[in-house]
């Protein structure tokens, strides 16, 4: 059996990373692999479907067994990805997609040198917007509009850059870049 293909999706907050992959995943050419994280679950989200969310404690206790492939504390939570989330699909022939932090990613290229990172990227005014639409806290937004200017900094690490400020050309451009 072949093995699947390894897509990992970067970018910063706000870019719409889980509109365009949710737009794309059908369960049968591409399934979604699930991070692990600390952070709150926002309106509309489902724990085991967005994130798997988890306390700090139950992290910690996965960091010492040794189950992530990479780890991070970002905006003061942990995300993680779990080696079993992409080893055990990969090995059936499932094609993967993974949303990643840049920090983890270029943990995951070291990884898997052979996936395909494509960064989304989209204006700094649009990111904020969504932030304010999504509806995080000011001070978040804050945090997360600092670290932009860092994420933006490695986009030549990654294969492939799309651009997200009209969400129908950025999934259509996702697709063509899947093909």
């Amino acid at each position: 059996m072949k093995n699947g293909k390894l897509i990992f999706v970067i970018g910063p907050s706000g870019v719409g990373k889980d509109t365009i992959v949710n737009r794309v995943v059908d369960g049968d050419s591409f399934c979604k692999a699930i991070s692990h994280t600390t952070r709150d679950i926002r309106p509309g989200e489902q724990n085991g479907v967005d994130y798997h969310f988890i306390s700090n404690s139950e992290f910690r206790e996965f960091i010492g067994q040794g189950v992530f492939h990479e780890y991070a504390l970002v905006y003061e939570n942990y995300y993680g990805t779990m080696k079993t989330s992409i080893t055990n699909p990969l090995k059936t022939g499932i094609n993967i997609i993974k949303i990643i932090e840049v920090d983890g990613a270029r943990e995951m290229q070291k990884i898997y040198p052979d996936a395909n990172f494509i960064f989304i990227n989209a204006p700094v005014d649009v990111l904020k917007q969504r932030l304010i639409n999504r509806g995080d806290k000011l001070e978040s937004i804050i945090k997360r509009l600092k670290r932009v200017e860092y994420e933006v900094s490695c986009i030549g690490m990654f294969n492939s850059v799309i651009i997200n400020d009209d969400l129908n050309v950025a999934v259509q451009e996702f697709l063509n870049l899947l093909k």
